[in-house]
């Protein structure tokens, strides 16, 4: 990420009801989200929750999106 850069962050809550494919979401709507928004996104990470704050415990998000934008160019896509 550079300076001016705008990183957008998507959290996805972990939980017993909750499933989060993280080959699907790596492989194919990330991918996805970078078509349909075209130059505008510079770069995206995953990340994928490996415990809580205290040892032991269940990560409150099974994953996160990270997106990085050009500011300029960001709010260029978001008005078309």
């Amino acid at each position: 990420m550079k300076k001016g850069m705008t990183k957008v962050s998507v959290l996805y809550p972990n939980g017993e009801d909750k499933t989060f494919d993280m080959d699907y979401y790596c492989n194919t709507h990330i991918p996805m989200v970078k078509e349909l928004l075209g130059e505008s996104m510079k770069g995206a990470t995953v990340e994928k929750g490996l415990g809580g704050a205290t040892p032991g415990s269940t990560a409150p998000y099974a994953g996160m999106g990270n997106m990085y934008f050009d500011s300029r160019r960001l709010w260029k896509s978001l008005r078309t």
